[in-house]
């Protein structure tokens, strides 16, 4: 369909400074499905980046936001924080 949609084979890119509702993000250095460097240069990139929280954990990984014992204390509370606040 992007051909269609777009006349090419991929979508184009989508200009992230337009994005104006705020914006959290909790990252894992470990975590393979997102480069951590990746989501570091993302939060420089929206205009609206409220939090960008790196889990203090060397061996967390994509997993472990769903899984970990503490992720409530490492993640959780931030989000529910966030939510009250916006």
């Amino acid at each position: 369909m992007n051909k269609v949609k777009y006349g090419q084979s991929i979508p184009p890119e989508y200009n992230l400074t337009n994005v104006v509702t705020p914006v959290a993000l909790h990252y894992a250095r470990k975590d393979k499905a997102t480069g951590y460097k990746d989501v570091e240069h993302l939060a420089k990139i929206l205009p609206n980046c409220i939090r960008l929280s790196l889990v203090p954990l060397e061996d967390f990984d994509h997993v472990n936001f769903i899984w970990s014992n503490h992720i409530k204390t490492l993640v959780y509370d931030e989000v529910f924080e966030d939510l009250k606040k916006y």
